[in-house]
């Protein structure tokens, strides 16, 4: 169990390192975001151990290192992961690449516009328009990859 948490750190340590060292540096860093991509491979893998903390942890550390006020990306993620959480819980018994693909874009779509919301509450920058596009198209790009590399992992109970 602890050993659990404490992977799932050194996991969202490597997300926030490739946000802010390697997308920063080829201003990427506006259009796709490892760690939302995390918190939901966790919630598809049903991983569901510490997920809050670990959410909770990861946004603490985004923000800290971001310029945006403290707290922000973590409601967001913290929102976004119980939402999740709800519809794979509660409205997919069985995980299938239809359902899963539907998933993924109506998880990207509700964290990018719930985050372009939040940002526009706050008055920072928000992306609205063919950005938030190309950010629903390269993290939905980013979970065909992933599913279709452990294929056989994720749909062996079915």
């Amino acid at each position: 169990m602890i050993k659990s948490f404490f992977l799932k750190l050194i996991i969202i340590f490597i997300g926030i390192f490739i946000q802010f060292s390697l997308l920063s540096r080829f201003g990427a860093d506006k259009y796709f975001d490892p760690l939302f991509l995390i918190i939901f491979i966790w919630i598809i893998l049903e991983s569901y151990d510490f997920i809050f903390l670990s959410t909770f942890i990861g946004g603490l550390l985004f923000d800290l290192f971001s310029a945006i006020p403290l707290g922000s990306k973590t409601i967001i993620y913290l929102f976004c992961c119980f939402v999740l959480m709800l519809i794979r819980q509660n409205f997919l018994r069985s995980l299938t690449f239809t359902t899963l693909l539907g998933l993924s874009f109506v998880s990207t779509c509700l964290y990018f516009i719930v985050k372009n919301i939040f940002f526009l509450i706050l008055s920072i920058d928000g992306h609205f328009g063919i950005s938030i596009l190309i950010q629903i198209l390269l993290t939905n790009l980013a979970i065909v990859l992933f599913v279709l590399l452990f294929k056989k992992k994720l749909f062996a109970n079915n």
